[in-house]
Formats: C-alpha cells, structure tokens, sequence
C-alpha cells in the first residue's frame, strides 16, 4: 500500500483480499478516518501493525488473516471502541494480550481459536486469534 494511502480521506471501505499486496501496512492508514472496513486478508503484508492503530475510531471490521504480519497488538489496541471483527489468524502475531483487551464491549462474546500460552509468563501465541461480536 502507498504512504500516501491517507489522501484518501472519505474511504470508509478498503477491500483488497487476495490481491498480491506486499510490505508493510503504512502508518498512515490510521489517518483515514473514516474506514469502516479494513480488509486485506490473503496478501504479503509484513512488517508489524501500526501502533497508532487504535485512532481509527470508526474501524469496525479488520481482516488481516493470511499475511506474514508480525509482532504483538500495540497496547493501545482495546481503545478501538467501535471494532466487532477482528480476524488475524495465519500471521507470526506474537506476544502479550492487552489486558483489557477482554473488556471490548464492541467484540460482543469474544471468540479465541488456537491460543498457546507459553510457561508461567503471559505470553499468548496470536498466530490464530479470531474475534467476531455476536
């Protein structure tokens, strides 16, 4: 995706599954503020996700799945007050879960599939986290 994905300012959806797309999700896609869905599953996309993910405040439906994304969730992730889909399964996602994370009332009655925790730490294996709200 170009860096200069953001002039795209009235985009609300952003569907590119399976298209061939390669490296790394721009920070700047967080500046289309008015996305509602996000979806590029079944692409090449490295790199880790934006930290600054969670300003999309009108984000309701990220599909991610399928990529070679890696990394943790940024923090910050749970601040996504209007996100119901999250699907990033098939990604190198590692790391801890935000904690409140549980907490997202959008997500509904959350859904985990695949979920490895590693010794007596709090690391989770994200490498096939689905969410859907109900």
């Amino acid at each position: 995706l170009p860096e200069d994905i953001h002039l795209m300012e009235g985009l609300e959806i952003l569907f590119l599954p399976f298209t061939s797309i390669h490296g790394s999700l721009p920070e700047t896609i967080t500046l289309l503020s008015n996305l509602k869905i996000l979806h590029l599953t079944g692409n090449g996309l490295t790199g880790t996700l934006p930290k600054s993910l969670h300003v999309m405040e009108n984000l309701e439906h990220l599909y991610l799945n399928s990529n070679s994304i890696r990394g943790s969730l940024p923090d910050t992730f749970s601040m996504m007050s209007n996100l119901k889909t999250l699907h990033l399964t098939r990604n190198d996602i590692t790391g801890t879960l935000p904690e409140d994370i549980y907490l997202m009332e959008s997500l509904g009655m959350s859904v985990f599939t695949w979920l490895a925790f590693l010794n007596q730490t709090d690391a989770v294996v994200l490498s096939a986290l689905f969410y859907q709200s109900s």
